[in-house]
């Protein structure tokens, strides 16, 4: 029940323009090259659908290096301990 409740909750987040198969898939795709002791390159393709995730989190994950520092405040962030 949650995490239909957490789709629905993006789906308005997002204007209801993507479906949840679209945001799920999305999420699933969004992965990361582990660059040893250094950080996170992204590898995924950046798309309208990454752009608005990015927009309504509150965090860019999709242009840049990612030090193992900055990815921590990013997870932090993402499950509320901020």
């Amino acid at each position: 029940f949650l995490s239909l409740l957490i789709y629905r909750l993006l789906e308005q987040k997002l204007g209801n323009n993507y479906t949840c198969t679209n945001i799920l898939e999305t999420l699933k795709s969004m992965n990361f090259d582990n660059i040893e002791d250094q950080g996170f390159k992204p590898v995924y393709e950046r798309t309208k659908l990454t752009d608005d995730l990015h927009e309504i989190s509150g965090f860019r994950t999709d242009y840049r290096f990612i030090t193992k520092s900055k990815m921590r405040e990013i997870q932090k962030k993402s499950k509320g301990r901020e």
